[in-house]
């Protein structure tokens, strides 16, 4: 009956946990990653979308790397009833038999960084919430406080 309802809100969940990705990327200088290219980009976010969106560079997979980390950080976060929420629109579930208990948290961990990150090269190759204020973490830390 709330299937819609329930699947709303857990995009809602991984919206904003793109949003503290983004924000993160944003405030990180092209300098804070291990490269040796000049870029004239001032930040992470900048070089990323550039890469999803125009061309995919040497500078591609250490960017997606470092993307990669703050995803991975972004969930280790979560509490385990949001892990366990998270992951039930993750890709990783899709093969998950509803009879068998949850995954390892591990391993819910791991998937729903990688369905964030999945999310993260999504908004970066077709902006699609771009327009909407990324203030998330702040939301984010006020709500869990």
């Amino acid at each position: 009956m709330f299937d819609g309802k329930v699947r709303q809100i857990i995009q809602e969940k991984y919206i904003e946990l793109v949003g503290i990705v983004i924000d993160q990327t944003k405030t990180m200088s092209m300098q804070d990653i291990e490269t040796e290219i000049d870029t004239a980009f001032s930040n992470v976010w900048e070089a990323f979308v550039n890469e999803m969106q125009i061309e995919e560079s040497s500078l591609y997979y250490s960017l997606c790397d470092t993307v990669r980390h703050i995803s991975e950080h972004a969930v280790q976060k979560l509490t385990i009833t949001e892990v366990k929420m998270l992951w039930l629109i993750s890709d990783a579930c899709l093969d998950w038999d509803e009879n068998d208990d949850f995954p390892s948290d591990d391993k819910m961990l791991s998937d729903i960084a990688e369905e964030l990150f999945s999310w993260v090269e999504q908004e970066a190759e077709q902006p699609e919430f771009e327009d909407e204020e990324y203030e998330a973490e702040e939301e984010y830390l006020s709500i869990r406080h």
